[in-house]
C-alpha cells in the first residue's frame, strides 16, 4: 500500500515563506517570476527549472537537493501496522478533515494506548474489538478539532483518561514507564510528542518530506522541534499526524526543511 504525500512541492515552498515572513511579491520581485508564476508553483501546477529551485531555496533557508529530489515524489509506502520491540502500533489514517489515528499495544506494560482520535469513531472501536484490551489512555499531540473529532466518545465509551486533561503526566509514566512525552512548541503553543522504543508520534509537527504550518512567530522554534525528533536514532519511525509514516532515516535523506542533523 502507498499513500500520497501530505505536502507537494507548493506547500513546501508556501509554508517555508510564510513561515519567514516572506511577501509573495518579495519572490516575484527576486525570483524574476510573474504573480501567476508563484501561483501556479505553490498550486504545484509548475514546476521550475534547477535554476530557479535553487534560488528559492537559498530564500527560504531549504536545502535544494532535497527540494529537487521533492518535486519528483509522489507517495510513499503506508504501512498500516508498525512492529517494534514489544509494541505493535496499528495506524487509521485520516480520510478528508480528519488526522491520522494510531493505537500501540504496549506488550511490557500490559497497555493500550489511543494517540490523536480525530477518526470516525468506529473504526477506533473496531481496532480495539480486535485487540481485546482496555484502553489505558488517549493521548493528545494537540487539541486540533481534526486529531480529537471522536474523543469524547471514545473517552466515554472506554472510560479511559485523556492526556493531558484527566491524567498528570506522572500519572501516566507510571502506568506506563516505557513512555516519553516531549514538549515540541511551533504548530501550536503546546503541541507534543509521544517516544516509545523505536516509534514516535508527532501530530503536526513533521509530515513524511516536510513539516507541519506554524506561524512566523514560532517557525524557529518549530524547526528546533523538528530537528529534536530528527537527532533520535535513525531506526526511529515517525508518525505524523497527516500522510503516510516515515522514519528518521528518511526525513534526513529527502525533507527540504531539514539541512543538518547530528544524530
Amino acid at each position: 500500500m502507498k499513500k500520497s504525500l501530505e505536502d507537494h512541492l507548493g506547500d513546501i515552498i508556501q509554508k517555508a515563506r510564510q513561515g519567514l515572513g516572506i511577501s509573495a511579491e518579495f519572490l516575484i520581485q527576486n525570483l524574476d517570476l510573474t504573480a501567476a508564476q508563484l501561483s501556479a508553483l505553490e498550486a504545484y501546477q509548475w514546476i521550475p527549472d534547477q535554476e530557479v529551485i535553487d534560488l528559492i531555496a537559498s530564500y527560504l533557508e531549504l536545502d535544494p537537493h532535497k527540494l529537487k529530489q521533492h518535486a519528483k515524489v509522489i507517495e510513499l509506502p503506508a504501512p498500516t501496522v508498525i512492529n517494534t520491540d514489544g509494541i505493535i502500533a496499528c495506524v487509521l489514517y485520516g480520510e478528508t478533515n480528519e488526522a491520522n489515528c494510531y493505537i500501540a499495544e504496549i506488550k511490557q506494560a500490559n497497555a493500550v494506548i489511543i494517540v490523536d482520535p480525530g477518526i470516525q469513531y468506529d473504526r477506533i472501536c473496531n481496532i480495539i474489538s480486535k485487540i481485546g484490551v482496555q484502553p489505558t489512555a488517549v493521548l493528545l499531540t494537540h487539541e486540533h478539532y481534526d486529531h480529537t473529532r471522536s474523543l469524547h466518545l471514545i473517552s466515554d465509551m472506554y472510560q479511559c483518561p485523556v492526556f493531558p486533561y484527566s491524567i498528570s503526566k506522572e500519572q501516566l509514566l507510571q502506568r506506563i514507564p516505557q513512555l516519553e512525552i516531549w514538549d515540541t512548541p511551533g504548530h501550536t503553543n503546546d503541541s507534543r510528542c509521544y517516544l516509545l522504543p523505536e516509534i514516535v508520534f508527532v501530530g503536526d509537527l513533521l509530515f513524511a518530506g516536510s513539516v507541519g504550518r506554524a506561524a512566523c512567530s514560532h517557525w524557529q522554534k518549530h524547526l528546533n522541534s523538528v530537528q529534536r525528533i530528527l537527532a533520535l536514532s535513525e531506526t526511529t519511525t515517525i508518525c505524523p499526524g497527516h500522510g503516510p509514516v516515515t522514519a528518521v532515516a528518511v526525513e534526513r535523506k529527502i525533507n527540504p526543511f531539514v539541512r543538518d542533523v547530528n544524530g
